[in-house]
């Protein structure tokens, strides 16, 4: 929430020259600043440290040309000593989003054209491609390889050919991990 009208923080007028308002915030602040309450209560001390960051930003926002504009524009949506809250700072907008409201700013609630010029759409992911036939077909190549050199190699009790199957199941197996690992990472990468 933003704070309450910097120009009634420091008691000045909205037409006062930056000489004008730096000296009521070094009045003000010689006021609350926190090291003159160092003795009091808690409660006092407290107040004290809230009024003087409510100066701080008052002075920061004020005292420079460019952000005494923005403030004066956002102001002046408010209306000038309406004691409403009024955003100081422009809100963060979400990339693909043209406008967002502001406190006391409804104005946009007449803005017709402007609600059917904003779209909500967002683009759709990018599909990557997916791996090549070659690459899908051979694990199952090495799986019918394994099948019938394990099958051959119990039939004729050939142990050669039946180590060869075991050895396909085992690569066939490995490939297919691996590639569903790269899939995941290239899609995980787009």
């Amino acid at each position: 929430m933003g704070i309450l009208d910097h120009y009634e923080a420091l008691g000045v007028s909205p037409d006062a020259e930056v000489t004008e308002i730096r000296r009521a915030y070094l009045a003000a602040a010689r006021k609350h600043h926190p090291d003159f309450h160092a003795s009091d209560d808690d409660a006092t001390k407290e107040h004290h440290v809230s009024q003087m960051q409510v100066l701080n930003r008052a002075w920061e926002v004020l005292g420079n040309e460019t952000t005494r504009a923005a403030f004066d524009r956002t102001r002046s949506w408010a209306g000038p000593g309406t004691g409403k809250p009024i955003v100081t700072e422009d809100p963060e907008v979400p990339p693909g989003k043209g406008w967002t409201p502001r406190a006391g700013d409804d104005r946009w609630m007449n803005d017709y054209q402007g609600w059917a010029n904003e779209t909500d759409d967002v683009e759709p992911d990018p599909v990557a491609k997916p791996l090549t036939g070659a690459a899908r077909t051979v694990p199952i190549v090495l799986l019918v390889v394994a099948a019938l050199s394990g099958l051959g190699g119990l039939i004729y009790s050939i142990r050669p050919l039946v180590a060869l199957g075991a050895m396909c199941v085992i690569v066939a197996i490995g490939m297919v991990i691996l590639m569903s690992l790269v899939e995941m990472a290239r899609g995980r990468s787009s």
